[in-house]
């Protein structure tokens, strides 16, 4: 990072953009030291030459932004990851696009989350490689970023331990033991959750519902790309 004359030269992954005026663009985009920034690419949708294919998402950029007045200005945008792989495989994508609507929700403007960039980096890392039941393992360290990990230790049904399995289909910030609810993928979910490695798309799906449970929770509110995605 270096800051002079109310620039600043930053590495950061695009989450999210829309249209600004007749010709420009905000773009969401995600850093390690200032957690979420929205900037402004004047004349982003104008020009085919200016920001050429920089400002799509889940890409990596290394940018220069004028601070002198919010919101900020990009003046300049290189790729550093494209991450192509992720729109040539739909699940890939169907999640990459989850964590951009994740990183909205939560993370709050300038204000950055302590391993949140990390996490979202490598889970977009591997979804590029199509590895996506290895990128769910990301989704716990994302909760825990954000602070509303659930209480493993007791079980959110009957009171007891949680022994070893979640809930599914109804909306809770804690697991369920087995007794409340048998169904064996339940035991590789709860250990992914407690940081273990996850191997079938059964379990990443579990976990996947489970996590976004949680945050809608924590929101009060639906996410959006969730239903969208589930239409897809």
């Amino acid at each position: 990072m270096r800051a002079q004359n109310s620039y600043l030269s930053l590495s950061g992954v695009v989450v999210g953009a829309r249209a600004f005026g007749e010709s420009g663009r905000f773009i969401d985009i995600l850093t390690h030291e200032y957690g979420r920034i929205s900037v402004v690419g004047r004349g982003a949708r104008a020009s085919k030459k200016r920001f050429v294919g920089a400002l799509d998402l889940f890409i990596t950029l290394d940018i220069e932004v004028r601070t002198h007045k919010r919101p900020w200005t990009l003046e300049s945008a290189n790729i550093k990851k494209p991450r192509l792989g992720i729109r040539e495989n739909l699940e890939a994508f169907k999640r990459a696009q989850m964590i951009c609507d994740i990183v909205r929700s939560c993370a709050h403007e300038n204000m950055p989350i302590t391993g949140f960039y990390d996490s979202v980096e490598r889970a977009f890392d591997l979804l590029a490689e199509h590895r996506c039941v290895r990128a769910v393992e990301e989704y716990p360290q994302i909760l825990k970023n954000i602070g509303v990990f659930p209480q493993l230790s007791s079980c959110g049904r009957c009171g007891g331990a949680a022994a070893g399995a979640l809930m599914e289909y109804e909306r809770s910030v804690q697991p369920v033991c087995l007794s409340c609810d048998a169904e064996p993928v339940s035991v590789e979910a709860f250990e992914v959750l407690k940081g273990e490695s996850c191997s079938t798309e059964h379990a990443a799906k579990r976990i996947e519902d489970y996590v976004l449970d949680c945050l809608e929770e924590y929101l009060g509110r639906g996410l959006k790309t969730r239903r969208i995605c589930a239409a897809l």
